[in-house]
């Protein structure tokens, strides 16, 4: 996930900003209410696009080479954000060129009430009032069109119009728009309560805004000591647990039946994380990318005793220490490595109510422990002693891009440290000798199991867990409920005990490189491209942490792009792809999703690669949170 949150959104940023040219008077982080839940401010357009363009992605998205694929997606991004634009009234596209100064988008709460949703567009239209009217006439146009009810409201000075349409088959609720200029400010939002309320704040009275809520003002307050006189291009705030309940109500409301885990996460203390915020930054003359964020997690107060957090939220816990660049072992083709520091055996206790919560039954997680220790047609091992004991608290995750490129060839490997290998060693060979899809390989004398999930057709035991999304069955006959299993996420996979830890891989060969000896010179911490990261990430403050992570963005990026490019993405197994089938892919599982953008213009990989340098990222544990920072260099 961290390799693509370094450019992925500034290039969508770009490509929807990118030729706006946006707010006067009130601050927006002043104007907004403390509902505000999400919040995104380029604080001046015509610097954005200056220092965008001055980025090698953005030299990659005016390349003429990207022309073709560029213009096409512009034209599929104006289709699949139809809805966005329509919820303001406008086509995001007309406020091409209408804003030079700052360009603010919203998500709100209005109220504070679960059941709301509101969006909000505030720009800076000074010197451009002229297209600014022109707009707004458009939107009159449309709206009368449509059918719309207009009503002029006076608030103060400002003439707040509203538009407003009766509630359509199949909807909840009517659609309403309102929006005003004043002080060379437009503000454009779907929502009629807040439409006044934003006129009365623009007008003066501005209580409890979004500036004074305590997780946005500590979280960019945090960002803005550590980037010391660095003003930031973008500021950009989001409180999680509000965020993702606007946005269900913005689709209607929950629909899904079964385990609402938005609520058991909350019940499990998760709250605790109240928001987090950043600045981001374009072409600093050392870094073509460079974002800092606070995670604003302080101490919960219904904590027990010495606990910071509670229930399962006691698992976010992450030490912070000096040694996480990449082992010796680490295989060095790899296209990202990220190491971090964990408290394994208090983790593993602590998500057990998180575990009963979702199963809806107290005691089922102990159960589970119980039943793999001592049912005689399993593997009969201990976790807690013979696994999680051992656990040394480090984690790693290591990718890399196997050519040609096919929808198998990204491949992924999971490490964690162990302090008795040997113990360790024994408890996987006990699980692995009872599942009848593993086979045993000796690799160059190290004893390494393959799990083949893809090829099996026996029938194993499973556990169904009422109240949930798992609907697998039991028992030994076959039933129509065994046609609709859910298929592995990873079809197959492989599992050692080495170097001191204990090794997964998506792949079996991918084990064979970790078992490989490297020379000093070859070894991934004593390549140009790492030390060059390593350097910004020491020049940007980085000392003690507990996550760090290394991408090589060429190689990271290089099975989505051709595979986007062929439009096979839904058909790869890569962990992008699985989590977008299930997220976008039909409700049968069967069918295949289709890709939602069309890739088909997109030049040849090599034409790219050349634009796109090594990233890193640290994460440092403090008292009220995690500090986090990160670049992307120039190749």
């Amino acid at each position: 996930m961290t390799r693509r949150v370094l450019s992925a959104p500034l290039a969508f940023l770009g490509l929807l900003l990118g030729s706006l040219t946006c707010v006067a008077g009130v601050p927006t982080d002043e104007l907004l209410p403390d509902t505000t839940k999400g919040y995104l401010s380029v604080v001046k357009m015509s610097e954005f696009r200056e220092k965008w363009d001055a980025t090698q992605l953005g030299q990659l998205m005016a390349d003429p080479l990207m022309k073709p694929f560029v213009e096409d997606l512009r034209e599929q991004l104006k289709k699949k954000m139809g809805d966005s634009g329509k919820k303001l009234g406008v086509d995001l596209h007309d406020l091409d060129g209408l804003c030079d100064g700052e360009f603010c988008m919203a998500t709100v709460q209005p109220g504070g009430d679960k059941k709301q949703h509101a969006l909000v567009a505030i720009l800076d239209v000074t010197g451009n009032m002229a297209q600014a009217e022109k707009v707004l006439e458009k939107v009159r146009q449309h709206q009368a069109t449509e059918g719309a009810k207009r009503v002029v409201t006076k608030v103060g000075e400002i003439s707040l119009i509203g538009y407003t349409k009766p509630k359509a088959k199949g909807q909840t609720e009517g659609e309403h728009l309102s929006h005003f200029i004043h002080d060379n400010t437009l503000v454009s939002t779907n929502h009629a309560q807040l439409g006044v309320m934003l006129a009365e704040r623009i007008m003066g009275e501005r209580p409890k805004s979004l500036k004074s809520l305590e997780a946005y003002e500590k979280s960019l307050e945090h960002v803005a000591k550590e980037s010391g006189e660095v003003a930031p291009h973008v500021r950009w705030f989001v409180e999680p647990f509000g965020y993702l309940e606007v946005s269900r109500a913005s689709s209607g409301g929950r629909k899904k039946r079964g385990t609402d885990m938005l609520k058991v996460l909350a019940n499990q203390g998760f709250k605790a994380v109240q928001g987090l915020g950043g600045h981001i930054n374009l072409a600093t003359g050392t870094e073509e990318i460079l974002h800092r964020t606070f995670v604003y997690a302080p101490k919960d107060p219904a904590a027990k005793g010495t606990d910071k957090y509670r229930l399962a939220a006691r698992m976010l816990n992450f030490p912070n220490s000096t040694d996480l660049k990449p082992e010796t072992w680490v295989p060095s083709g790899a296209a990202s490595h990220l190491a971090m520091n964990a408290k394994i055996q208090d983790a593993f206790e602590y998500v057990a109510t998180l575990v009963d919560e979702i199963a809806g039954e107290p005691g089922v997680f102990e159960e589970v422990i119980k039943s793999i220790a001592v049912d005689r047609n399993g593997p009969q091992v201990d976790l807690r002693a013979d696994l999680v004991k051992h656990a040394s608290g480090r984690i790693e995750v290591f990718t890399d891009c196997r050519l040609p490129i096919t929808t198998k060839s990204e491949r992924l490997g999971l490490a964690f440290g162990v302090t008795n290998p040997a113990a360790v060693a024994k408890a996987i060979d006990k699980i692995m000798a009872s599942d009848p899809n593993a086979k045993r390989h000796i690799i160059d004398g190290q004893p390494v199991w393959e799990i083949i999930n893809e090829e099996t057709s026996v029938e194993v035991e499973t556990l169904k867990i009422e109240g949930t999304e798992f609907t697998s069955t039991e028992g030994d006959e076959a039933t129509d409920e065994d046609d609709d299993e859910e298929k592995p996420i990873i079809p197959n996979s492989a599992v050692t005990v080495v170097h001191g830890r204990l090794i997964w891989a998506t792949h079996l060969d991918f084990i064979k490189d970790v078992l490989a000896p490297q020379e000093a010179a070859e070894q991934i911490s004593a390549a140009a491209d790492f030390k060059e990261v390593d350097a910004a990430l020491t020049r940007l403050g980085v000392k003690q942490e507990s996550i760090r992570s290394f991408v090589r963005t060429a190689e990271a990026y290089h099975a989505t792009y051709e595979l986007l490019r062929q439009g096979k993405m839904p058909e790869s197994e890569t962990m992008l792809a699985k989590i977008l089938n299930k997220m976008l892919g039909p409700d049968d599982e069967d069918k295949l999703r289709e890709q939602e953008i069309d890739g088909s213009k997109l030049p040849p990989f090599e034409d790219v690669e050349k634009y796109l340098g090594a990233a890193g990222l640290s994460v440092r544990s403090d008292d009220a949170g995690w500090y986090v920072v990160g670049c992307l260099l120039k190749k």
